[in-house]
């Protein structure tokens, strides 16, 4: 987990967003800016200097009221576990002071960005070069020094690829360009005992677009061009941070008080892949109706889950004869886990939803050419709770590695299991408590006690089509069956069957019959 937040850098390396633009600086400040526009420059080249960053200008200069900073440089530091630096030019800023206690923030409508990275130090980097379009965009500073307010609108923010330069000296031929349309937010930037600060956002963009195209450089003759469209994005969060010193490590901030809470969707989403290759050519469409994004972390617990609504792909490639084609209404997950160590049980939970899926009838036909097989939508979804307890430290190293038991397990609540698919429907009601003192009785895991309840219907109506179709062998059906009658029951509809799994005494019972374990 600490490795995955460190690489994707949205947690602890916001320098990587100051250096890459001033913008992002400005907005994500965690200090307190005063509001007159010698104070808000003095601050901002003091919150580089307190993430490691590097910013330099040509000069400043005072035009009436307002302040004016020319060639301004914001050089970030190399990260730890990811070589990089990111180096962002910009011709000038003004600081307008607009004499009612607020500050106007503008800037030249470009700027070039120039960035390297490798994966360890020495190693060759990556070199590319954007530049960055943000014509009519404001910023407005307000409030106090305690609790400064940002709020901006841009028309459009536009970043284009300059140049691609990789490892091996090579000048990749490729073209990208992003485009986000009708930006606007609001911030509240407020101090923090300690040094630390707190900043709550909220952010709209009606549309964000993004166009890329490439051939490899070695000469294979292969080729990519991707298109991206998203529609209506929406974000709001609420970050507390802390000492800077900290931030370098997640267990330390998180136990200094670091914690973040942020929310994201979207509205259509479209993307469109096309490749060719000396196999042929390529493509690739997907589109989505919606998708949600959501994470909460700080000193005890972590969650995270995001959710993608109304997918279609529709792919032709090489590799396939036939296109291949299917949907689904909704696939998300959500994950919900304690950071503590320590013996007392703590809350987790663990949510997969696939509903819907739908696939286009030329696959179907593949292998259920006479339309047997019931052709309804597919469903799985499985919503757990449950309780634990770490004994490791989680967000070390290697931690989970350390330990033949790094955790303890107390409960498991099955909340909603479900599954439909062919006809067929199975469902899963109940729970489990353990008793970590009882590691024995069930050759190592915790003595479970309580009941689940799993109900399927259409079972036997789906062997029988299998056995029509040829893909179950008649003498192999009377076997099957009798395992059935085994461990389920008639229950009250047609073709239903019930299977009562119940852990009571040291004992595992099925339908009320002691099984050996």
């Amino acid at each position: 987990m600490r490795a995955i937040l460190h690489r994707r850098g949205f947690i602890m390396h916001p320098r990587f967003g100051l250096a890459s633009s001033v913008l992002a600086l400005c907005l994500s400040a965690p200090a307190a800016l005063a509001i007159t526009p010698d104070e808000v420059w003095a601050n901002w080249q003091a919150l580089a200097a307190a993430q490691g960053s590097t910013m330099t200008a040509a000069g400043t200069a005072k035009v009436g009221t307002s302040l004016e900073v020319t060639g301004l440089s914001v050089t970030s530091a190399p990260q730890p576990e990811v070589t990089a630096t990111v180096t962002s030019t910009i011709d000038k800023i003004t600081f307008a002071d607009q004499g009612d206690g607020t500050v106007k923030i503008t800037m030249s409508d470009s700027y070039p960005v120039e960035a390297k990275f490798s994966d360890a130090p020495g190693q060759p980097p990556v070199e590319l070069g954007l530049t960055v379009q943000t014509p009519g965009l404001v910023m407005i500073a307000s409030g106090s020094p305690a609790e400064l307010v940002y709020d901006y609108t841009a028309p459009t923010l536009t970043a284009t690829l300059t140049s691609l330069k990789l490892p091996d000296g090579k000048v990749a031929d490729a073209k990208a360009e992003i485009t986000a349309t009708a930006l606007a937010g609001h911030y509240v930037t407020s101090t923090q005992a300690g040094g630390g600060a707190r900043l709550q956002s909220s952010a709209t963009l009606a549309a964000l677009a993004l166009t890329g195209s490439g051939t490899d450089p070695s000469g294979s003759g292969d080729s990519l061009a991707v298109s991206l469209s998203l529609a209506d994005l929406k974000s709001q969060s609420d970050m507390t941070f802390v000492d800077p010193a900290l931030m370098q490590d997640l267990a330390a901030a998180l136990k200094a008080g670091f914690a973040v809470t942020s929310t994201a969707s979207t509205g259509a989403i479209s993307l469109t892949v096309d490749a060719t290759s000396p196999q042929g050519p390529a493509h690739v469409a997907t589109s989505f109706t919606g998708a949600g994004f959501d994470l909460a972390l700080g000193p005890q617990s972590v969650a995270y889950g995001f959710s993608l609504l109304g997918a279609a792909f529709d792919a032709t490639v090489p590799e396939a004869p036939i296109p291949v084609k299917f949907g689904w209404g909704e696939f998300g997950l959500h994950f919900g886990l304690p950071i503590e160590a320590g013996p007392d049980p703590k809350d987790a939970s663990a949510v997969v939803r696939l509903v819907d899926v739908t696939m286009d009838e030329t696959l179907w036909s593949m292998f259920d050419p006479g339309q047997q097989l019931k052709r309804d939508p597919v469903t799985l979804i499985l919503d757990l709770a449950g309780k634990l307890s770490w004994n490791v430290d989680i967000l070390q190293p290697g931690a989970l590695d350390s330990s033949p038991e790094p955790a303890n397990f107390y409960a498991l609540d099955l909340k909603q299991v479900l599954a439909k698919a062919v006809g067929t429907e199975i469902t899963a009601t109940g729970g489990l408590t353990f008793d970590n003192s009882d590691k024995v009785t069930f050759g190592g895991i915790p003595a479970p006690s309580g009941k689940i309840t799993v109900t399927a219907k259409g079972i036997n109506a789906l062997i029988d089509t299998l056995v029509a179709m040829g893909l179950v062998p008649e003498d192999q059906v009377m076997g099957a069956r009798m395992m059935l009658a085994m461990f389920a029951k008639p229950g009250a509809g047609p073709d239903e069957l019930v299977s009562e799994l119940e852990c009571k005494d040291k004992a595992f019972l099925v339908n009320g019959q002691a099984l050996p374990f």
